[in-house]
């Protein structure tokens, strides 16, 4: 009797807390916008997991890219630059 008061006990904690833990997962905006050339000028691709797991994703190519990272709850912004040097990614100043 022990154990089946355990199990439910614990079944309804998964069922109340599983929705809110979901929520927050990844708890960021993250959006990768490549461009053509190192003025950061004419975007070529976009990408974008939003704060629901959603996701945008269009065009192609692209040696140069930013990423901004938005925190949902909190609205923080991170932002880094990039290039491709046919290997990697090596950061660079952002416009």
């Amino acid at each position: 009797m022990r154990t089946k008061r355990l199990l439910v006990a614990l079944f309804v904690l998964s069922a109340i807390a599983a929705p809110t833990l979901y929520a927050c997962i990844p708890c960021v905006d993250y959006i990768v916008s490549y461009y053509s050339d190192s003025s950061f000028c004419t975007m070529v691709q976009f990408y974008e997991k939003d704060c629901y797991d959603n996701m945008t994703a269009w065009g192609s190519g692209g040696d140069w890219r930013i990423i901004d990272i938005y925190g949902c709850g909190t609205g923080a912004h991170t932002q880094k630059c990039e290039h491709w040097n046919g290997s990697s990614w090596d950061q660079v100043t952002c416009p």
